[in-house]
């Protein structure tokens, strides 16, 4: 069984790119698909052997995130794919149940739903002003590499629908996704959510969902609480 992990890479996340490696059990092979402005949108392959693909994403205008994981998705050849960015990192103490799970369900199932953890370091807890504010958000990451499954929405994007859609279940489970982005220093913390807030107002049509109105609703919140 081949799977790999695709990881999508920006500037912004240079400093965590390090700990999202370390984190990868030993028989994910990662792809780093790093993501970048450029005057015309095109994909240079960086490297590709049997540790480590590496590939160059030239977009124009705002990155759409779902278009640079599907084209990712097309350079892959795992038979299962776990969804990660450079901020993120798996649960060091999940590697063998995600192994053995991975081996055990039923042909039916494809895509492994858990809980993405963010850590917001400068945003303090509603509940207990003396520590930081956490999240937590159901998401799928794990999914069997299949054409019809691709990413939708150009931000916060979302793979589910297409797995359902597909006759495919879903397997809800205790996969951790630990999310250290939002522990950026203030002011790049309010980049990171003005860039979220407008690749969201910009797409109206995904605020019909209620997902969406939420996370507007929390990345403007977070923003007041940063005095951006």
């Amino acid at each position: 069984m081949k799977v790999t992990a695709i990881i999508l890479f920006s500037t912004i996340d240079n400093e965590f790119l390090p700990d999202c490696l370390l984190s990868l059990p030993k028989w994910v092979k990662p792809l780093i698909f790093k993501t970048d402005q450029g005057e015309k949108e095109e994909v240079r392959e960086l490297r590709n052997d049997e540790h480590l693909q590496l590939y160059e994403y030239k977009f124009t205008g705002m990155l759409d995130f779902s278009r640079a994981r599907n084209i990712a998705k097309g350079l892959c050849d795992a038979d299962w794919i776990i969804s990660i960015d450079a901020d993120e990192r798996l649960d060091p103490f999940q590697h063998e149940w995600l192994w053995n799970l991975l081996h055990e369900v039923p042909e039916d199932i494809g895509g492994i739903a858990g809980t993405q953890w963010s850590f917001c370091a400068n945003i303090p807890n509603p509940e207990n002003k003396e520590r930081a504010l956490r999240l937590a958000v159901p998401t799928v990451r794990v999914f069997r590499n299949l054409p019809p499954f691709q990413w939708r929405f150009p931000i916060h994007e979302v793979i589910d629908p297409a797995i359902v859609e597909s006759g495919y279940r879903i397997l809800d489970t205790k996969l951790n996704i630990l999310h250290e982005g939002y522990s950026l220093p203030v002011e790049r913390m309010k980049e990171k959510l003005w860039r979220n807030i407008r690749g969201i107002v910009e797409n109206p049509e995904i605020l019909e969902q209620k997902r969406y109105q939420d996370y507007l609703i929390n990345s403007c919140v977070m923003l007041k609480h940063l005095g951006g």
